[in-house]
């Protein structure tokens, strides 16, 4: 019987990002996965009802459950907090903070989408921002106020003790996204080699 106190991981992709989040809590934390998946339609409800069924059956052996991102996978441990006692992690990346209608980006185009993100947030006992720009889009485009206790600015990959500072004036015309697949890298580097 493992002694580590357990913790459910969920998430739609499983990205570079989420796969080093859920190494480092291996280290300390007894870990179970969840992939909720993208989905559409009647493959949403069906997704929901599987979430819910897995939730009830197991959410009580949990500590916290940790979420990438605040949309539909992480509307139900919402819902279920206070019913089995665990704390929600929320980490809040760019799309789920951003509302760019000229593009259709971002959560808070859809309003229910964006209704969901906003429960998810004042349910959460805690939320991970990957930048100050996350942070206030999120503010921006829900209009919550989020108490300084209640979240922390962990910025991936950047040396935090460097500071830069953005133009007030700055306009943007971009949205950079990014994804790295560990397998892809290593072959280009046996290709180099």
């Amino acid at each position: 019987m493992n002694s580590k106190h357990q913790i459910l991981v969920i998430y739609s992709l499983r990205s570079s990002f989420v796969e080093q989040d859920i190494d480092a809590l291996k280290l300390n934390y007894s870990v179970t996965e969840y992939q909720f998946g993208i989905q559409k339609g009647f493959d949403q409800i069906t997704s929901q009802f599987r979430l819910m069924f897995f939730l009830i059956r197991n959410a009580s052996k949990y500590i916290a459950i940790y979420s990438w991102f605040a949309d539909y996978h992480t509307l139900l441990p919402a819902i279920f907090i206070r019913l089995f006692k665990f704390k929600l992690i929320v980490a809040i990346g760019g799309f789920d903070a951003a509302k760019l209608k000229e593009l259709d980006y971002g959560v808070h185009v859809n309003i229910i989408r964006s209704q969901i993100v906003k429960f998810v947030i004042r349910k959460a006992n805690f939320i991970i921002f990957s930048s100050h720009f996350t942070l206030n889009e999120l503010l921006k485009n829900t209009k919550l106020l989020i108490n300084q206790n209640k979240y922390k600015i962990v910025y991936p990959g950047i040396n935090s003790s460097l500071r830069i500072s953005e133009p007030k004036s700055a306009s943007y015309l971009m949205i950079y996204v990014a994804a790295v697949s560990y397998t892809h890298l290593r072959a280009h580097e046996t290709e180099a080699t």
